[in-house]
């Protein structure tokens, strides 16, 4: 366990008094686990899986399994991106759609716009003539 307990303060960069502030312990506690090779109190043991949650409490107590826990925000956070990205792609369809559309009435509005053939020239002439 001592090593494991070493893993983590060097892990997180700590000092070993820095890592016995952050887990409230008194100081030299931790120091003398590690030279001395002693236990810990389950109370020690516990506030260091509390402060340290990234780190897997089997792993701590019997050297089992990963040391860091898969981190369940990160799942969250994958969770939303595959969200975003079909977000996005549902918007990429949607601009393609309209983009289309805005095409096809242009051309629309280009055939309304376009001046009247020679027919309807040639029509006006045909009546004054017979007139």
């Amino acid at each position: 366990m001592q090593l494991r307990i070493k893993k983590i303060i060097d892990n997180e960069n700590l000092s070993v008094r820095n890592f016995e502030k952050k887990i409230s312990t008194s100081v030299g506690v931790i120091g003398k686990v590690l030279r001395q090779n002693t236990d810990l109190s389950s109370g020690v043991l516990v506030k260091i899986a509390e402060i340290f949650p990234q780190y897997s409490a089997e792993w701590l107590l019997r050297g089992k399994g990963p040391m860091l826990k898969e981190d369940s925000s990160n799942s969250e956070l994958d969770e939303v991106s595959k969200n975003y990205k079909q977000i996005a792609e549902a918007q990429e369809r949607l601009i393609t759609s309209l983009e289309k559309q805005i095409e096809r009435l242009e051309a629309e509005l280009a055939k309304r716009d376009a001046p009247m053939g020679g027919d309807a020239g040639c029509a006006g002439a045909d009546m004054s003539e017979t007139a």
